[in-house]
This record gives structure tokens, C-alpha cells and sequence, in this order.
């Protein structure tokens, strides 16, 4: 389709030139032109057939989005119908900028300090959507995207679910995954829960690059399922992330929804206070490798548990050495073990969510545990849960 060639080729009034930039499972994103406002415009038109009732679905969504046109973090939908060949679209602000996804095409992952500046905006943006009644659906780093200044909008509200049923059985739910909560994976309808999931997912992905569970080449759809119902999120620590905003993203990413934040608006005020007093670190900088004990990883030899009881800081804690007496847990999303306080040391284990252990012993914040079969290995303390809480 080249431009200029007039309003009919999208069957949308008043907007000519359009021109293809985009597509996905279920929808085609053209660029066009307004004449009458002499302004570029975005226009989604939706790909998938749709019957009466998600028509009549379609047009609640539009009025629900007239609501929230005004929010600056959410992208202004000018116009929405449909087109003379019935199918639904969107008439929404043209932000050249791009999405995040474009972005992380382009350059990999993000500052951790960057990251936290766009999260702040867009946990407001899903909190005035769903005061209004607004579910997401479709939660990632592609329906993200940047103003000339910088600042994120949320795109596509509701969009994923206008086609309802119908839509499942498109490619696009599988190109999602990597973002939908297990609960949606394993076929419940999205919902405020759910979106806070997606919501850590794409924090996820901004910080390390990819998301928390991406699928591997040659992987089966059914292995990605797997891991995304049973497998603990991967640890940011490893990427430079401070572990209060790790600790942020690993909530939004438990299995239980009950164990998330229960709203945006609480994730909006968590990431506010973060943002209030940071890591030392600066912004673009690349961050130390760091241990739970808080001092950068140094030297060309790991500490092992031997040598730290050796060397001295360990600090027995007051159980018996003989029996079995737990006194924490391992958080929701898992965790990892090593053989001594040491991230040069090679991951010992993943242990369990919600396992219960005893704490033999501090060094820094690495804490020496014993599990019930009496397997031994050293965490981050900071992350497990005394038990009672």
C-alpha cells in the first residue's frame, strides 16, 4: 500500500496516506494523515473476525478509554469505529519515539536507575486504568512507548481481549507468553492480578535484556508453559539490580496473585520511595558485581564456607547443631544456593518455594542453612522469610 492513495485503503474517514509500520497476531498499525488537523496519526486495525457481542465489547472499551485520554501516561486515542469493512480500529497520537521493545532491540537492556524512572509513570498509568474499570491483557515492552521527551506511554488497553473467545486461538497469545501471568497461561481470564505480573515481566526484560521466562530455541510451546506454572523467576542480582528493586520485580512475579502487590497504585508508591533515596550507584553506570554481603566480588579466589568461619564474620546463629529446627522460609519465587558466600561459586541448587530451613549462621548478609534432609548451602539472607510472618 503506497501513500496517497486516499482514505479507502482503510476504510477509516477523514485520514489518508496511510502507511503499514507495524503488525501483530491480531491487528495491522498504519500510520497515517489527518487533514483536517494536519497531525500524523497511529490507526490499529484489528485482523480478527468478530461476532455481535464483541462488537458491542469493543464499544464499552472505547468509552471506558475516553476516560483515561487525558492521562499522561497512557497514549491519547483520538478516534475509534469501525472500518466500511467491519473491522474494529483505533485512531491514537503517532509517537515516532518508538516502544520499548523497539529500544531494547536497538541497544539490550537498560540502566537499573532508568528503568525506575519509566516504572514510576507507567504503575500510575495501570493505576487510572484500573480505577476505570481497565484490565491491560497485554502487558509487555512492545505497547510501551516514548514521547519526543523521553517519558512513557502505555498503548493498547483492553485491546487484547475486544476479540474475547476468538483471539485465544491466535499466534498472538503464544508471541505473550513470555509476559502472561500462569494463572492466564493456564486458561483464566486477565485481571487486575494479572496484569501486575506482566507488569514485573516487562520490568524484567527492560533490566536484563530478555524476559523472565523467554523462550529457548527450538523450545516446544509446552516447556515454556512448564516453566512459566513451576520455575522460579530468574534472580536480577546478577545484572546489577539493588536487591530492594529485585525484590520489587520477584513480588510482581510470584505464581500466587495473593503474594503480588495487590494494585498498581501500591507498586506506584513502592517504586516512588525507591526512587527517593537509590543505591549509590549512578545512572548508566555499570554496577559491581555484588554479593548479598554487599561488597563488590573481588580477587581470584572464592570464599568458601570453610574459609569463611576461618577468615572470621561468621556468626553462629543460636539453633541446635544436631536436630532439624527451621526457623525461615524460602520466599514465593524461589531462590538460589551456593556452596559458600561466594557468587563466583557455581549455583549449588534452586530451592523450593516456600521450603522451610534453619539458619546455622550469618557472613554479611549470606546466610548458612540446613534443609530438612540435612543438604547445607548459603542465600541471601535478606530474601528468606522468618517463619511466623
Amino acid at each position: 500500500m503506497s501513500p496517497g492513495t486516499g482514505e479507502d485503503d482503510l476504510g477509516v474517514p477523514g485520514l489518508t496516506e496511510p502507511e503499514r509500520i507495524g503488525a501483530g497476531g491480531f491487528a495491522v498499525v498504519y500510520r497515517a494523515f489527518q487533514p483536517a488537523f494536519r497531525r500524523p496519526v497511529a490507526v490499529k486495525v484489528l485482523t480478527v473476525d468478530i461476532d455481535e457481542r464483541a462488537r458491542r465489547r469493543f464499544e464499552r472499551e472505547c468509552q471506558a478509554l475516553g476516560a483515561l485520554s487525558e492521562h499522561p501516561g497512557i497514549v491519547t486515542v483520538h478516534d475509534a469505529g469501525f472500518t466500511s469493512g467491519g473491522r474494529p480500529y483505533l485512531v491514537m497520537s503517532h509517537l515516532p519515539g518508538g516502544s520499548l521493545a523497539d529500544r531494547l532491540d536497538r541497544s539490550g537492556a537498560l540502566p537499573w536507575p532508568e528503568v525506575l524512572r519509566l516504572a514510576q509513570p507507567l504503575a500510575q498509568a495501570l493505576a487510572a486504568a484500573h480505577a476505570a474499570g481497565i484490565t491491560h491483557c497485554d502487558l509487555k515492552p512492545a505497547n510501551v512507548l516514548t514521547r519526543a521527551d523521553g517519558s512513557p506511554q502505555l498503548a493498547d488497553f483492553g485491546i487484547a481481549r475486544i476479540a474475547g473467545e476468538e483471539i485465544t486461538a491466535t499466534a498472538s497469545v503464544t508471541a505473550s507468553f513470555p509476559y502472561a501471568a500462569p494463572e492466564v497461561v493456564g486458561g483464566q481470564t486477565p485481571d487486575a492480578a494479572s496484569d501486575v505480573y506482566s507488569f514485573g515481566a516487562t520490568l524484567h526484560e527492560l533490566m536484563a535484556g530478555r524476559p523472565p521466562f523467554a523462550m529457548h530455541p527450538g523450545e516446544a510451546l509446552p516447556s515454556l508453559v512448564r516453566r512459566i506454572l513451576e520455575e522460579p523467576a530468574p534472580d536480577l542480582h546478577a545484572h546489577g539490580v539493588p536487591a530492594d528493586l529485585a525484590a520489587l520485580v520477584q513480588r510482581c512475579l510470584a505464581k500466587d496473585p495473593g503474594r503480588r502487590p495487590r494494585s498498581p497504585g501500591e507498586l506506584a508508591d513502592t517504586l516512588a520511595a525507591l526512587a527517593a533515596d537509590p543505591p549509590p550507584t549512578g545512572e548508566g553506570a555499570a554496577p559491581p558485581e555484588r554479593g548479598p554481603s554487599g561488597a563488590a566480588v573481588t580477587g581470584d579466589r572464592p570464599v568458601t564456607a570453610e574459609t569463611a568461619v576461618r577468615q572470621g564474620g561468621y556468626q553462629p546463629a543460636a539453633v541446635s547443631a544436631a536436630a532439624y529446627a527451621p526457623t525461615h522460609r524460602v520466599p514465593w519465587t524461589g531462590m538460589h544456593a551456593w556452596p559458600g558466600p561466594d557468587l563466583r561459586l557455581p549455583v549449588a541448587a534452586v530451592l523450593d518455594p516456600d521450603l522451610d530451613v534453619a539458619v546455622l549462621g550469618w557472613h554479611g548478609d549470606w546466610a548458612h542453612v540446613r534443609c530438612s534432609n540435612g543438604w547445607e548451602a548459603w542465600v541471601d539472607g535478606r530474601l528468606l522469610v522468618p517463619l511466623g510472618w
